[in-house]
């Protein structure tokens, strides 16, 4: 896991190194923050989820600054679109290596306004959303119809309330 983990923490750093308007959210910002606060909680993932920051773009725009951003580290790797956004329906995209095998796929929110902040463990910094605003997402999705598609959320608050300070 730490392998794919590395690949997914090098992809969002370069989301930062190249401006893309994005904050990282979901398992792997959850990973970071609970690393930055000394937590023995371990949250693994498989994905990238974010919220785009800029109102209302083009779905070609994202998928190129994504793409920037995945060649800056991986220059034979490529960015496709797996489903536009709609409401109640985030943008989907998928990073594919030199042989068109899927390596992981990316989860973008669109026009969700959000506050950020920069979180920093070793050395990768990346731009996330707030643990406030994860845990009331976290809590938004345990108190919906679909709780049973959503069980890792209740572990997701569990680590938050246990090991991170939050207002």
């Amino acid at each position: 896991m730490a392998k794919d983990m590395d690949f997914l923490y090098q992809i969002t750093e370069n989301l930062k190194k190249v401006e893309a308007p994005v904050a990282v959210k979901g398992g792997l910002l959850l990973q970071m923050i609970l690393q930055e606060n000394h937590s023995d909680i371990e949250r693994g993932t498989i994905d990238i989820d974010a919220s785009w920051l800029k109102e209302s773009p083009d779905i070609m725009e994202m998928r190129e600054v994504l793409k920037q951003a995945v060649q800056l580290s991986f220059p034979d790797y490529d960015v496709t679109i797996r489903r536009p956004y709609g409401e109640y329906q985030s943008a989907g995209f998928e990073i594919r290596n030199e042989a068109g095998k899927r390596i992981t796929h990316l989860d973008i929110d669109v026009d969700k306004p959000t506050k950020t902040k920069q979180y920093t463990v070793g050395e990768t910094t990346i731009t996330g959303i707030s643990v406030e605003e994860m845990l009331s997402d976290k809590i938004s999705a345990i108190t919906s119809p679909q709780i049973m598609r959503r069980t890792k959320d209740l572990l997701d608050v569990y680590a938050i309330t246990k090991s991170v300070p939050y207002d």
